[in-house]
């Protein structure tokens, strides 16, 4: 399985290569990979000029509980977290 997205922008690209880097795959550690992903979401906040309140109502979730996710003190976040997150950011994702 691969995940596959509709590049829209340079941080879309980005995502989509950390994705299936060679580095990503191999990763058996889940907290690694977790940092990744969020490196790329913090990035792609950014770029986009998003303020956490915005995007936490975007995602049905407390900015509280977004800026936990975002700085790492809730590791164990969920694939929907991040689909919501690509959903509310306008990153298209799809499982090919």
């Amino acid at each position: 399985m691969s995940l596959k997205l509709n590049i829209q922008d340079e941080n879309q690209k980005a995502l989509l290569e950390l994705i299936n880097s060679e580095e990503f795959i191999e990763s058996s550690n889940k907290l690694y990979r977790s940092q990744l992903i969020l490196a790329q979401m913090n990035e792609i906040i950014a770029k986009k000029q998003l303020k956490q309140e915005e995007l936490a109502k975007r995602m049905n979730m407390s900015q509280p509980n977004l800026n936990m996710i975002l700085n790492g003190k809730k590791p164990k976040f969920t694939l929907d977290t991040v689909l919501r997150f690509c959903e509310a950011t306008g990153v298209k994702l799809a499982f090919v």
